[in-house]
């Protein structure tokens, strides 16, 4: 028996023209426009998760009493439909997704949500909003799962009601070829910090984005598009960037390519994409490492030459070459500061599975059906 009943309510949204939504899809930016539908599951100490439907995309009607507004119990996650060359609709490893999410949860003090209901939900909005997922190549239908702390009541402790929602938006991809890729520069603050040591770094909650804004204004402020996180306690070790984990490519004394990467110290956020960017790294036959990288340490070897690119990577970019690194004082280029072969071969490859235009031979698409 389905644990999610696909029902279709009235609502006060009308589904968009097929000529508007046709409009939307030949350039539809990132999380700008919507789709039709959401899930839409509740969750109560008494009852568990129930009342799962497929419904018309509209506010929620909410009081200002709701306990997310107040003490933050708030989690997402994001994932990418992809349209096949063959016209299926897939996922990427979205079980993946589904326990992060509960590992964020757990984390938060919040209910875990089974990991079939997490998928099936996907599944439905994606089939009932089938014709927003773009046939424009490159193109994908973004969603985000989250789940906020619904019940209305002001005292700190957890909330004894939920919501989960997932919500969908047609996405263009962030470059638009394979040729045309610009290196970005990244700003490595040493004023702010991200995560500390036991605090919600490895939960992918509202929270830690919030706090991390400023950083972004200070990027901005100094010509980056991103920025680079070092840890709280001594500003040494490179932690990840604002959306994204990060990546360094080198060879070693024998010319082996090497792929570095920092560490899960439970600060940092699991990625799902970096994930993925391992397990291709050694299929080539790459070294791979996961460690805590001293900055400074970093910096001398991008400047000696022996670091020769470096990337970051996640679901939205999937992977974004660096060009160049900022602080306040210096400003180190990444080999010729442009995108390097390995980093675009290796985005290149997990391109092609996603939107199955290659063998899957680790079994990450998921076809919704």
């Amino acid at each position: 028996m389905d644990k999610l009943n696909t029902i279709f309510v009235k609502s006060d949204v009308e589904c968009i023209p097929g000529e508007k939504r046709e409009e939307i899809l030949k350039n539809p930016g990132f999380g700008i426009s919507f789709t039709d539908h959401m899930a839409l599951v509740k969750y109560d100490r008494q009852n568990g998760w129930h009342d799962g439907q497929i419904v018309g995309h509209q506010d929620l009607n909410v009081s200002p009493a709701m306990m997310v507004f107040h003490y933050g119990q708030a989690i997402f996650e994001g994932m990418k439909a992809y349209r096949t060359p063959e016209n299926d609709l897939v996922l990427f490893r979205p079980e993946k997704n589904a326990q992060r999410f509960n590992r964020s949860a757990i984390r938060m003090a919040m209910p875990e949500i089974d990991e079939e209901l997490f998928i099936q939900a996907c599944d439905k909005l994606v089939l009932t909003d089938r014709n927003w997922v773009p046939q424009i190549e490159g193109q994908s239908l973004y969603l985000r799962p989250f789940m906020i702390a619904s019940e209305a009541h002001i005292g700190l402790r957890a909330a004894n009601k939920y919501l989960f929602l997932i919500i969908a938006s047609p996405v263009a991809p962030f470059f638009q070829s394979i040729s045309d890729v610009p290196a970005i520069s990244i700003f490595a603050t040493d004023k702010y910090v991200r995560a500390v040591d036991g605090g919600t770094g490895m939960a992918k909650c509202a929270g830690n984005y919030a706090a991390s804004l400023i950083a972004k204004d200070e990027a901005q402020e100094n010509d980056c598009q991103d920025v680079l996180w070092r840890d709280a306690k001594e500003r040494k070790y490179i932690e990840e960037m604002g959306t994204s984990n990060i990546c360094f490519i080198s060879r070693d004394t024998s010319g082996n390519v090497e792929l570095t990467t920092p560490v899960l110290d439970g600060s940092l956020l699991d990625g799902i994409t970096r994930d993925s960017i391992l397990t291709l790294a050694k299929s080539r036959g790459y070294i791979v490492k996961e460690e805590k990288l001293i900055f400074d340490e970093i910096i001398e070897k991008i400047s000696s030459g022996q670091i020769t690119e470096a990337f970051s990577c996640g679901t939205a970019v999937t992977i974004s070459p660096i060009g160049s690194i900022v602080t306040s004082a210096t400003k180190t280029i990444v080999s010729d500061g442009k995108a390097g072969e390995i980093t675009m071969s290796l985005r290149q490859e997990l391109i092609d599975i996603q939107f199955g235009r290659t063998e899957d031979k680790f079994g990450w698409r998921h076809n919704i059906k």
